[in-house]
């Protein structure tokens, strides 16, 4: 059974006798979730390795990137993953060996919050 908020119970009242019907109907029904291997963005993996390793100035996030993406490689049997592994295996090999200290900046940086002021 579907769990209620005070939103969904102040838009009831206003609904017609046969809106609240189905509304009521769709609560009782158990909705079947499917499994799914993925999903979400195609390249969030590699893209949160680069972004971690970049954060931490160490490589070392994309390698346990790499293996943990070869590792989901060989459990799955279908195609369509073992390609979306594969390739961002691929960048990720690229960023391997990145010069990190080549982008980040030399001197730390600090940024002055700007004050909102209500002008009415």
């Amino acid at each position: 059974m579907r769990s209620l908020t005070i939103k969904n119970l102040i838009e009831f009242r206003g609904k017609s006798a046969r809106s609240k019907k189905n509304f009521v109907t769709s609560l009782k029904v158990d909705k079947v979730k499917l499994a799914s291997e993925g999903g979400g963005d195609y390249w969030i993996s590699c893209l949160s390795a680069i972004s971690n390793s970049y954060k931490l100035n160490d490589l070392e996030a994309i390698k346990d990137k790499i293996d943990e993406l070869k590792a989901k490689m060989n459990k799955t049997d279908s195609t369509r993953i073992k390609t979306m592994y594969s390739r961002n295996i691929e960048i990720l090999s690229t960023y391997q060996d990145f010069d990190l200290k080549k982008w980040r900046a030399t001197k730390k940086w600090s940024f002055k919050r700007s004050i909102k002021k209500n002008l009415f």
